[in-house]
């Protein structure tokens, strides 16, 4: 089993949770509780083991080597991506009710030159930000965008001035953000914001006590969107401490495009496919496989673990790809 891995991603979850502890008696309930969780992993391990050796039992495939640890590390690494991108959602979803958000007092400040509002201005919103931000390193920009796709403000600053236009109307968030009138998250895309590979978590914004804000509630009262830019930086540098020379973890979205790569460099700037994808979306096509994990061969002994991720308003998949 990839030991170092289940370490590495509970004593980040610990971490958090010490960080946000008021007193001792607090920390010593989480060591306690971390103490319980570490105790578990051998049991959980073996549980699922025993799980996804039926599985793969069904595929019918003799021939397979499989290992069964590994299918306990990818459900590790996909349970550690869903929780950062729900803990994004839940940020951006809590702000998006905060009275702060609900009024646009500078608008008659937007500028082409800025790419949105000054930098001084609406002062409230970018601590509001950039508090979001502290918590949550995996956003790498946030912005507020009226609903006809123009930049109000962005946080960091520096990312909103660098921007090369206002209006964002044609990307694919905000394209699903205003059909849903609810929280949607994009495939993975090029972004101008970081100039590398992101997906949005789009958020709507109404007016203070508006009261019901669900997809029922009327386009008319839209305040904008708070759009976060996500890099899931924390994931790649979880992984990147993981040696890689026969094992590497990735994160695609449902078209193949590669979110977060062990083998990628932090400074990559280009929409990468996943080299098995075609043949991965085949063979589970062809064996009818239903489980959360694939096992998927090559011609260059290659085996593929495979685990969607599911959350509100979109999906990725988690993979652990492995060589024999």
């Amino acid at each position: 089993m990839n030991y170092l891995l289940v370490i590495c991603l509970y004593i980040r979850k610990f971490d958090d949770l010490l960080l946000k502890s008021s007193n001792l008696n607090t920390s010593v309930i989480l060591l306690t509780h971390f103490i319980a969780i570490i105790l578990t992993v051998n049991i959980l391990s073996l549980e699922l083991s025993r799980d996804a050796f039926g599985k793969v039992n069904e595929l019918n495939n003799s021939s397979a080597n499989f290992d069964h640890d590994k299918i306990f590390s990818v459900n590790i690494f996909a349970n550690l991506v869903q929780d950062r991108i729900n803990s994004i959602i839940n940020s951006l979803q809590f702000a998006s009710k905060d009275p702060i958000m609900g009024t646009l007092p500078y608008l008659s400040n937007l500028s082409e030159t800025y790419h949105g509002i000054p930098a001084d201005l609406d002062y409230g919103k970018r601590q509001a930000m950039n508090d979001i931000l502290k918590i949550n390193p995996d956003i790498a920009s946030i912005y507020f965008v009226l609903p006809d796709g123009n930049i109000y403000i962005g946080e960091p600053y520096s990312h909103q001035e660098q921007l090369p236009r206002t209006n964002f109307a044609d990307r694919e968030w905000y394209k699903g953000v205003t059909a849903t009138n609810s929280t949607y998250v994009s495939s993975v895309f090029l972004s101008a914001s970081i100039n590398a590979p992101a997906i949005a978590v789009a958020v709507p914004v109404f007016p203070p006590n508006h009261g019901d804000k669900s997809i029922q509630a009327p386009r008319e009262d839209l305040i904008g969107f708070l759009v976060g830019i996500v890099n899931l930086k924390s994931v790649k540098e979880t992984i990147d401490k993981i040696d890689y020379k026969y094992e590497r973890f990735l994160v695609i979205d449902r078209n193949g495009s590669k979110l977060v790569d062990q083998i990628d460099s932090p400074m990559n700037t280009t929409i990468d496919m996943f080299d098995y994808f075609d043949k991965m979306d085949y063979v589970r096509t062809l064996l009818g496989v239903t489980s959360n994990q694939t096992l998927i061969y090559d011609q260059n002994n290659t085996l593929i673990f495979y685990r969607p991720i599911s959350f509100e308003g979109g999906e990725l998949i988690a993979l652990l790809v492995s060589k024999n």
